[in-house]
């Protein structure tokens, strides 16, 4: 096993400018032995922006005793640096193409990002291979420092702002739990959703993407050792419901615990939309909407009603989604969405009058809100197509010029 401090005289050796004691030296690898040792002897693919000299090639593969090492350069020399397990892909950082490409062949657990080092490529590169990365992979793009100084703008190019401000940028997202605005939310919330942490070291950083759901049964087992003996607690079995499924565990179990919950605590609204969601999850939605339905009429509410029939719609039971929104419009008559659905599901059915009528209704309560406009366009097609429609039952001799609006 090569420790980090060996992993640096590797560098030394093979002369990369990522150990400490080269000139013009980026002090990278004692660092990168810290962070690479869980991958030392797993058969990853390790993808390498830049090739050089092939002198980091090499300590790669001296490093990596399983793991395929993938050099991305321009220079079409490089190809004299693949061997039996390291492969040269010529090509740049810049071309999507080229990039999707490698990423199917070799999807990758590490890329280094130590290429054209200018900001719109470092960015741009991130953004479309981070994706690609396998789960609990790590993406490090170096040479931050180039940003900073008297320099920075010779490597700024066509991009508004230094490099290093886009990714401090996503460390504040992180820092923050959010995404900066609406508009970011792609990127942004992929990035939100999928990063990990962020370990930042001199002139680079590290993006860690969040490792693969864990083996919940040896977790769960201990905590149902944990609970024997204790006071039943319907809150308690209905945070570890929730814990489930963050964690990407069985949604029978998760369900398992928030019908315990209910059988501890009672059922409430809360409890059996959480349980109806956890069995749509799993696409068992005549379990949600047997959880969803008798709630629905026991409590009386009409947010479990909408949501029973939204299940039906999915299912394509237009009669049972009908009744659903009919009930939830009954509780809730101001509701614009209720009354958006309940239209739309009685379309459907071929019902158009009582169709415009719940559209009608659903517009007059969303006067001046986000629901106007949909709801404005529902009623004037409906009303199109009631109108074409008696226009069709006036005997042949009376049609003269019937049009269909388009």
């Amino acid at each position: 096993m090569v420790t980090a401090l060996e992993l640096d005289l590797l560098g030394v050796v093979e002369a990369t400018d990522k150990s400490s004691a080269v000139d013009s030296s980026w002090d990278y690898l004692v660092h990168y032995g810290r962070m690479f040792k869980c991958f030392q002897d797993k058969p990853i693919n390790f993808i390498e922006i830049g090739t050089g000299r092939g002198a980091s090639l090499r300590v790669w593969k001296s490093f990596f005793r399983q793991a395929r090492i993938i050099g991305i350069g321009i220079n079409p020399n490089a190809v004299q640096f693949a061997d039996d397990r390291v492969t040269i892909e010529i090509g740049s950082q810049d071309d999507p193409g080229f990039l999707a490409r490698v990423c199917a062949k070799y999807p990758p657990t590490i890329v280094i990002d130590d290429g054209s080092h200018r900001a719109n490529h470092m960015i741009y590169t991130f953004e479309r291979v981070f994706p690609s990365l396998l789960p609990g992979g790590i993406y490090i793009i170096e040479d931050l420092a180039l940003h900073f100084g008297e320099h920075a703008n010779d490597w700024k190019d066509e991009n508004d702002a230094p490099a290093a401000d886009h990714f401090l940028g996503i460390a504040r997202s992180l820092l923050a739990r959010a995404f900066p605005t609406p508009a970011d939310w792609g990127t942004s919330r992929y990035n939100l959703e999928h990063i990990d942490r962020i370990d930042i070291i001199r002139s680079a950083v590290a993006i860690y993407k969040k490792p693969p759901p864990p083996d919940l049964s040896a977790a769960l087992d201990f905590i149902e050792d944990y609970l024997r003996g204790r006071a039943p607690d319907a809150a308690v079995h209905e945070r570890l419901a929730e814990f489930i499924l963050r964690h990407s565990g069985s949604p029978d179990r998760a369900a398992a615990e928030l019908q315990r919950a209910m059988q501890i605590g009672g059922q409430s609204p809360r409890l059996m939309r959480a349980c109806a969601d956890v069995f749509a999850q799993s696409n068992r939605l005549e379990d949600a909407l047997a959880v969803l339905v008798p709630g629905a009429a026991l409590f009386r509410d009409a947010e479990l009603w909408f949501y029973a029939g939204q299940l039906n719609v999915n299912l394509r039971d237009h009669p049972a989604a009908a009744d659903a929104f009919a009930k939830a419009v009954e509780l809730n008559p101001s509701h614009p969405t209720f009354a958006y659905h309940l239209s739309l599901a009685l379309e459907q059915l071929g019902k158009l009058p009582e169709a415009l009528s719940a559209a009608q209704r659903g517009l007059d309560a969303a006067m001046g809100s986000q629901h106007e406009g949909p709801l404005r366009q529902l009623v004037g097609r409906l009303r199109d197509i009631i109108t074409v429609q008696d226009k069709l039952m006036v005997p042949p001799e009376q049609r003269a010029d019937i049009s269909v609006p388009r």
